[in-house]
């Protein structure tokens, strides 16, 4: 009798732990959850990714088919929109959608159906154009970078050295502001050597996910050495966006100008001051080599008549090597020209090329 007891006992014991084992299994043959976790939604934004895995934080911005998503536990990812299966926001987001209407609420993305606070918009996931913070803080359209780099000898012979960029960049849904200021200045002995300035601004607005215009590009460049005081062009433009994905991008535009122009000095019978109309175009390309590695190639081309330089190009091929979230090590070389310089008042014509190779730190906010 008790042996009966302890065999049917020893059996069930046994089913059990089958049991156990194969719930093991099958939660370990389980890689993602079938939904995001109740504990932290309501704070956390979900994504849930084509391959079936979660990620979990703050949505920062939907630009170009590329979302920007501060991760908890990845920090900044950057998403391909054709990846992303499923969107659980917490967040307040400002949607932009193809017949340019603008939406505002808690998104929730399933099935590629688009609600807003959990209401049917009647928009697909295809419709979506940009993604923003819904909340209007002006802090969440920019960012900056700024870098630095300074060379000092001394000894039997005295030089010193500064390098100094500055990048912002506004962003909303259909709108990209970005400004650019680049100094470089270098003294040997009591001789200054490299004394330049470049400032450069940009407004793109979007009108569809690839096309934008320009209402307004600028530049205020001065370079004592070239014999230019100061130079001064402002135009507007049109501009394609070729590529955006997550990983690499690239931008082309153009478009008419008006460029004046101060020398420092002329030959008897030249004007110190000349300006006219000119044709400004150029190109951003931008490619992650790695998670650690940022390459970036600028170029900005004009062509004017002959007393303002002919044809003029600022050219810039970067790498950025990440140090830490906020510190990069840059490495860039410059290769400025201007097709006909002007001589000064003794004869003396600048030479048409110039190059710079720079080294810096820079630091992201």
């Amino acid at each position: 009798m008790y042996l009966s007891i302890v065999n049917h006992l020893w059996g069930r014991l046994l089913t059990l732990c089958w049991l156990v084992i194969l719930l093991l299994i099958t939660l370990q043959a389980v890689p993602v959850l079938a939904s995001p976790p109740i504990e932290g939604i309501q704070t956390r934004d979900w994504i849930k990714l084509n391959s079936g895995e979660w990620v979990a934080g703050e949505i920062i911005v939907l630009y170009q088919d590329t979302l920007e998503f501060d991760s908890d536990k990845l920090n900044t990812l950057f998403l391909d929109w054709d990846d992303i299966a499923e969107i659980h926001g917490a967040s307040l987001l400002q949607l932009r959608l193809k017949d340019d209407a603008i939406m505002l609420g808690k998104l929730l993305m399933e099935d590629n159906e688009i609600r807003m606070d959990y209401i049917s918009t009647g928009y697909m996931k295809d419709d979506v154009l940009g993604i923003m913070a819904g909340v209007d803080k002006e802090e969440n359209y920019w960012t900056a970078k700024v870098s630095f780099g300074t060379n000092i000898v001394t000894g039997n012979s005295n030089q010193l050295d500064f390098d100094t960029s500055i990048h912002l960049k506004r962003r909303t849904i259909d709108n990209r502001l970005t400004i650019n200021y680049l100094d470089s200045f270098s003294r040997v002995n009591d001789d200054t050597t490299i004394d330049t300035s470049r400032l450069t601004l940009s407004w793109d607005h979007f009108i569809t996910r690839n096309i934008f215009w320009q209402p307004v590009v600028f530049e205020a460049f001065s370079d004592p050495l070239l014999n230019i005081e100061r130079r001064v062009t402002i135009g507007m433009g049109i501009g394609y966006s070729l590529f955006d994905t997550g990983k690499f991008s690239w931008d082309v535009s153009g478009g008419p100008a008006y460029e004046q122009i101060h020398y420092g000095t002329v030959e008897e019978g030249k004007n110190t001051q000349e300006s006219s109309g000119s044709l400004v175009f150029g190109t951003t390309i931008g490619y992650e080599f790695n998670q650690k590695i940022d390459l970036v190639y600028q170029y900005s081309g004009s062509l004017q008549q002959e007393e303002l330089g002919s044809y003029k190009h600022h050219m810039r091929f970067g790498i950025e090597i990440e140090l830490s979230d906020r510190l990069d090590l840059d490495i860039s070389t410059q290769w400025d020209r201007v097709g006909t310089p002007q001589p000064d008042a003794e004869g003396n014509t600048p030479k048409s090329d110039d190059w710079r190779f720079i080294i810096g730190i820079g630091y992201s906010f």
